[in-house]
């Protein structure tokens, strides 16, 4: 694990390549067992990388040493298909293994939060990742009861919707 000063800040074109692999990372840390080992095979940081470039602007990274260790990325208006209507949503939210539960994922999803019109914001959890329900859970969010079925390589995913409701 790095030392240095942690920034959460808002990423930078300069940032995408770190920020590609560290969401690359991630999912290798989290998701074996949970996702088709196919699916996992088809990622790479500089797809991420690509991908995340459309997401600058709805974005906080979490940065020590000029290394991306953590990133949440969100969106004002929810998509067509959530239960909870208006919304907003979190659309992802990663921390490295070595830099969880030290206060990190809470403090980017408040900034998210912070950041959001709606009063109510939306997620989506992959079914069977029981670690990071209840890290949400424990911030407030609870299930609405909807899930959505993604078919994917290797198989499907089956995420979970969760909303919170602002005070």
């Amino acid at each position: 694990m790095e030392t240095g000063e942690l920034i959460i800040r808002e990423p930078t074109n300069d940032d995408c390549p770190s920020w590609g692999q560290a969401h690359y990372q991630a999912w290798n840390e989290t998701y074996p067992g949970l996702v088709p080992p196919e699916f996992l095979k088809e990622l790479s940081s500089e797809r991420s990388a690509a991908r995340l470039l459309e997401a600058l602007s709805r974005s906080y990274i979490a940065v020590i040493n000029n290394r991306v260790i953590g990133f949440v990325v969100y969106s004002p208006i929810s998509e067509d298909y959530v239960s909870v209507q208006p919304s907003s949503e979190i659309k992802a939210l990663y921390v490295l293994r070595d830099y969880q539960n030290r206060g990190l994922g809470k403090a980017l999803i408040k900034k998210a939060i912070a950041s959001l019109p709606e009063k109510d914001i939306v997620l989506f959890v992959l079914k069977g990742n029981e670690k990071t329900i209840s890290f949400y859970w424990h911030l407030g969010f609870s299930f609405t009861g909807k899930a959505v079925v993604q078919h994917v390589t290797g198989g499907h995913l089956e995420e979970l919707e969760m909303v919170y409701h602002r005070p």
